[in-house]
Order: C-alpha cells, then sequence, then structure tokens
C-alpha cells in the first residue's frame, strides 16, 4: 500500500494547510519542464502523477478518513514502501533560499514571523509559497491570502470570531482556539455566538481585552443613562412640587389663611 503522507513528506497528524504547502513545493520541484532529459522528463512524469494522486485522496477529508483507516487495518510498514521520501530536500532547499533573500527583501521575515506568532503551519506556507513560486515581490498579498484562508478554515467567516482566534493564538492559548475552532466546524460559524464564547472564556477564565472593553462601555452607557432618567424623572417631580407649592400657597392668602 501506497503510503501518500511519505510521498508529499508530511506526518499523518498533518494540518490540511501543510498537506497543500507541501503539495505546491513537490509539483513545483518535480515540474517536468525542469527534467533535462527524456528519462528525466518520464521519471517526474511519474513522481507528479503520484504526487497529485496523494493530494487528492489527503486533501478530501472523506476519502483521508477511509485512507487512513485503510492504513491502520493493513499489514502496511515503513519498509513496504518504495518511494523514497524528499521531505528533508525539500524543507532544507526551502530553508536555505530564504535564508539568502531575507536579507534583501524588507519586511519578509517580519512578517513572517507575525504568521509564525499564528501558526507554524500557516508561515511554512506562507514561507514555501514565497520560495517555490519566487513571488518575492508579491509577498504581501500572499501573506493576507493565506492568513484569510487559513482563518476562515479554522474560525468560520465572522471577523470577530477571527479576530479572538488570532489573539489567542498569539497568547499560547491554542487549546482555546481548537475548541472554538471544532465548535465552529460543528455547529456552523453562525451558530457560535458571543455567548457561546463567553462561556468557553469564563470557562477557562480568560479574559479577553475587547470583551471587557465592551463591558466597562455597556457599563457606563447604562449608568448614564440611568442618570438621565432619574435628572428627568426628579424634574418633573420638583417642577410639579414647586406649582403645586406655589398655586397652594397662593390659593391659602387668597382665602386669607396667609396674610399677604
Amino acid at each position: 500500500m501506497i503510503n501518500y503522507y511519505e510521498v508529499l513528506g508530511v506526518d499523518i497528524k498533518a494540518e490540511a494547510i501543510v498537506i497543500r504547502s507541501a503539495y505546491k513545493a513537490m509539483i513545483q520541484k518535480y515540474h517536468p519542464d525542469k527534467a533535462i532529459d527524456k528519462k528525466q522528463i518520464d521519471e517526474y512524469l511519474e513522481k507528479t502523477k503520484l504526487i497529485n494522486e496523494a493530494y487528492n485522496v489527503l486533501s478530501n477529508e472523506v476519502m483521508r478518513k477511509k485512507y487512513n483507516e485503510k492504513m491502520s487495518d493493513s499489514s502496511y510498514s515503513d519498509e513496504e514502501i518504495n518511494y523514497d521520501s524528499e521531505e528533508d530536500d525539500i524543507t532544507s532547499s526551502i530553508n536555505e533560499r530564504w535564508l539568502k533573500i531575507i536579507e534583501y527583501v524588507q519586511g519578509l521575515d517580519d512578517l513572517y514571523k507575525e504568521l509564525d506568532k499564528i501558526s507554524k503551519d500557516l508561515s511554512w506556507e506562507f514561507k514555501a509559497s514565497v520560495v517555490s513560486n519566487n513571488k518575492y515581490n508579491n509577498y504581501k498579498n500572499i501573506a493576507k491570502k493565506l492568513k484569510k484562508d487559513f482563518l476562515e478554515s479554522q474560525f468560520g467567516k465572522n471577523k470577530d470570531i477571527q479576530e479572538l482566534g488570532v489573539w489567542l493564538l498569539r497568547n499560547g492559548e491554542k487549546n482555546i482556539a481548537q475548541e472554538i475552532s471544532y465548535l465552529v466546524s460543528e455547529l456552523g460559524w453562525k451558530a457560535v455566538n458571543k455567548k457561546i464564547i463567553k462561556k468557553i472564556l469564563n470557562k477557562n477564565h480568560i479574559e479577553y481585552p475587547k470583551f471587557v472593553k465592551e463591558e466597562k462601555r455597556d457599563y457606563l452607557v447604562s449608568y448614564f443613562v440611568y442618570v438621565i432618567m432619574a435628572t428627568i424623572v426628579f424634574g418633573w417631580i420638583g417642577l410639579y412640587t414647586g406649582l403645586f407649592l406655589g398655586f397652594s400657597i397662593k390659593s391659602l392668602k387668597y382665602l386669607g389663611y396667609i396674610k399677604k
């Protein structure tokens, strides 16, 4: 049985974003146009065929699950693999080219480090995409798109949940971010509202600065509304009291009970 994980050079627990990144790097490396003779062209065609086959299975959640079940049920072992993984060569090549270029492309490595705080898989795909495709002049747009795709895949399309997810990941709260991501995948991003999010944060004793700020703002708004309402209510009471007293005094004077 062919080990598709070995074909792409990824771990069996690799996330979808890592599999996609590995696929792009492998396809780039073994593109037939890079072959130097007919023999190598045939070799590269066979490799790309296998790479595409592996990616088609591992990039599909249903097919990947069935494939993993077959792997666990079979008598497969590492010694039976005939395909020689190129993971180390590809990784080394990408890292070597990256180190040579970051000195000359301002802001490239800083952006990589920012993405790395969110997810090492995300930062690796950014590095591999930029290097493999020689997109050094367009690295900001690449980072923007990859980050958008990553956040939507993990937290849905709700910008507030995405923002919270980024904050959690940057602050080392990966388990809580994963819990929210799980709920998004199970319930749908539209169903995961602020009440559910606050319940998760309170359960884990997490104070999210944005929510704290909103609570303080809501408290101040409520307080000022109360003050204004009280002023209006007691203002009217004072007005009517003054009119009543004024009328009463005038009446008593008219009746002679109070001398002018």
